[in-house]
């Protein structure tokens, strides 16, 4: 993600997604000015259905803050390269960058039955937001 003035550059690249199928992606993040968003664990399943669902994940990552679309659908090899353009008030930017990136839609069995349906909803990838110059500032330490 890059951003000049307003203009919210984002390029995804994600790979081993459902072939042929639209794939969601939106920044989340909550609520609280002082709250950071995280990517959900296996813990944060639970049903126990070896998923982490949409709604148990928002306990960690929260509600949609910025929906990345058009929304793309992921070509026959299952790999997504897509860039993005977005126009974003300077005044959300604070909460974007506490957030994470969700990416969502494959296909599981989540009723047990032994055949996977595709489920557009399901979270199959998650990224946590850090500035730049944090990551750098990392490495010098390390």
């Amino acid at each position: 993600m890059s951003l000049a003035g307003n203009h919210l550059t984002v390029d995804l690249d994600a790979r081993g997604l459902e072939r042929r199928m639209i794939h969601a992606q939106q920044i989340h993040g909550l609520v609280a000015a002082d709250q950071e968003a995280s990517c959900p664990a296996f813990a944060d399943d639970a049903n126990g259905n070896g998923f982490v669902g949409l709604e148990e994940g928002k306990r960690v990552y929260g509600g949609a803050l910025l929906a990345l679309e058009p929304f793309p659908t992921v070509g026959r090899n299952g790999r997504l390269d897509w860039d993005l353009t977005l126009n974003v008030d300077p005044g959300e930017l604070r909460s974007l960058e506490r957030g994470v990136v969700l990416l969502r839609g494959g296909s599981v069995d989540l009723d047990g039955t032994g055949g996977a349906e595709y489920e557009p909803d399901i979270p199959v990838a998650c990224g946590k937001i850090e500035p730049l110059g944090a990551r750098a500032s990392e490495r010098r330490k390390g």
